[in-house]
């Protein structure tokens, strides 16, 4: 047990939800079926309609399982065309990433995980553009540039909006964002896996 310990890994998985309850405690339900992976905390944020789950694991392959499972059930339960927060978001999944803990646990070991997580996130039946970042991209990309280039810092105006995303509220109110990743960003920006 001491050896797995040493090898732990952490995981935050974000998903663009924060005020079903009944869905995220289906989600939280998904992270509690693997013995080797544990969900250490949950932080709803209704304001910005998203939920950050923490899960610790021991197995690499428990970990990809339960954040494929978790991924699996907010896409088929969120539309994201209904969706509306006070946060910017790239989509129903909108943010895994992944560090060391154990203490001969890696930035290697962790990166080499998000490529595994990553894979089948993007593979079928999920089909999901993945980004990586940090040590997982080659080029160490960070997370910023990312979002940047994807137009994750770009108000969105849509029917939910009480304020025009194009402009300041003198009136102090939040910009609502509504929507994910402007597909147009996709051709000229296209996924890593």
């Amino acid at each position: 047990m001491a050896a797995q310990l040493s090898q732990l890994l952490g995981c935050n998985l974000y998903i663009s939800e924060g005020r079903n309850a009944q869905l995220i405690r289906r989600l939280e339900s998904l992270c509690r079926q693997r013995s080797r992976v544990a969900l250490a905390n949950t932080f709803i944020d209704e304001p910005y309609n998203r939920t950050g789950l923490t899960l610790v694991a021991t197995s690499l392959q428990e970990l990809t399982a339960t954040v494929t499972a978790v991924a699996q059930q907010a896409l088929s339960a969120i539309d994201l065309r209904q969706h509306t927060a006070d946060h910017p978001r790239l989509g129903v999944v909108d943010h895994v990433s992944l560090h060391p803990l154990g203490p001969e646990a890696t930035l290697q070991q962790a990166a080499a995980a998000a490529h595994d997580i990553g894979q089948q996130l993007a593979a079928p039946p999920i089909c999901l553009p993945v980004y990586y970042y940090g040590s997982a991209h080659a080029g160490g990309r960070g997370l910023a540039e990312i979002r940047r280039r994807l137009g994750y810092f770009a108000p969105h105006q849509d029917q939910h909006s009480k304020t025009a995303a194009s402009s300041s509220s003198s009136s102090g109110s939040p910009t609502h964002w509504a929507g994910s990743i402007n597909l147009n960003h996709l051709s000229s920006y296209p996924p890593d896996a």
